[in-house]
């Protein structure tokens, strides 16, 4: 039980071990420093359960998915194909045994390899086997709740804590880019970005079309997960993003728009932005344009595009990125909680 809130790395499979242990017989009592006369050991809620005083709280998971080995939350650039659970507010998971919940605690590396079949989205559960601890990746995801948590369908054993998404060469991205790694617990902000620092032109036709025309240049992807409960129970995650974009017109008086399109490059029927700001451009002045969008991310894969749209009539040229005045670098930018 001394092992309970620390680990030592084991080179190979997935491993964790059983936070068991008798503690009657512990002198001084487990967690207790000899010298330390005001800590009682009742409250704290893991040596009470081993102690048979308290109980286990199922909604203990001191972990987060990564796939950076002994980082819990990459905010910029990563990828790998493997896949770890590393500790992150602690080092206990409570796993569901068939009748109770029971607290179980690392000593070990726990991961999941690949590489991955592309493009394909995971459920990720962990469960003990009796010996260790495992992580399942599944291509759906279908869940049920056991006494508040969720675990999957006719399997309570198998805990749910999150879902991945492979990129199309088999590794599990997480980048500002490509966010693929979300947690059904312990979820932090990361960042999205996405520039495209050439310049475009494009005719104005009264509708949206992804930026520069072709969507690669202004998407960032998103993998999410199911959270059950809450005040938003239809979706996963909260997602905050905004554009900026400047263009100057071929004819003077036309106006021109960025906008942001969740799961379309067309924003039919409307454009998903909450607030808008367009502006009017002419062939000797840029247009300064933005919008901006607060809400949430559906279960699966999610695509935030960044969007334009310029007045039928007129030929807009825009620009990315500007080192002479009028200065600026342009894009979609923001943070989506995985």
């Amino acid at each position: 039980m001394r092992n309970l809130r620390r680990g030592s790395r084991i080179v190979g499979a997935l491993a964790l071990a059983a936070s068991t242990v008798a503690c009657a017989d512990e002198d001084p009592p487990l967690g207790k420093d000899p010298s330390d006369t005001t800590h009682d050991e009742t409250s704290d809620p893991i040596v009470g359960a081993c102690c048979g005083i308290g109980s286990t709280d199922p909604s203990t998971d001191g972990f987060r998915l990564s796939v950076q080995d002994g980082n819990p939350a990459p905010f910029f650039e990563a990828e790998g194909t493997k896949l770890y659970l590393v500790p992150y507010n602690s080092t206990v998971i409570a796993l569901y045994d068939g009748s109770a919940w029971v607290y179980r605690s690392p000593v070990g590396t726990v991961k999941a390899e690949g590489p991955f079949p592309p493009n394909t989205n995971y459920a990720v559960y962990a469960y003990w086997d009796g010996t260790t601890v495992q992580l399942e990746l599944t291509n759906s995801t279908n869940n049920s709740v056991q006494d508040g948590v969720q675990v999957k369908n006719g399997d309570p054993s198998r805990r749910y804590i999150g879902a991945v998404r492979s990129g199309w060469y088999g590794a599990i991205l997480d980048n500002r880019a490509q966010r693929f790694v979300w947690n059904r617990h312990n979820q932090v902000p990361h960042p999205i970005l996405k520039t495209y620092l050439s310049g475009w032109s494009f005719s104005g036709t009264n509708s949206w079309r992804p930026v520069s025309g072709n969507p690669a240049n202004g998407r960032v992807e998103v993998m999410v997960g199911e959270a059950h409960g809450g005040w938003a129970p239809h979706s996963a995650t909260a997602i905050s993003v905004s554009v900026t974009g400047m263009c100057t017109s071929s004819l003077n008086g036309y106006w021109v728009a960025a906008g942001i399109g969740i799961n379309s490059t067309t924003s039919v029927p409307m454009n998903a932005a909450q607030t808008n700001e367009l502006d009017v451009a002419g062939p000797n002045s840029y247009a300064h344009i933005s919008s901006s969008y607060e809400g949430y991310l559906f279960p699966g894969y999610n695509t935030v595009n960044w969007l334009e749209i310029g007045m039928m009539g007129a030929t807009y040229s825009c620009i990315g990125h500007a080192t002479s005045p009028p200065f600026g670098q342009l894009g979609l930018v923001g943070t989506v909680l995985m």
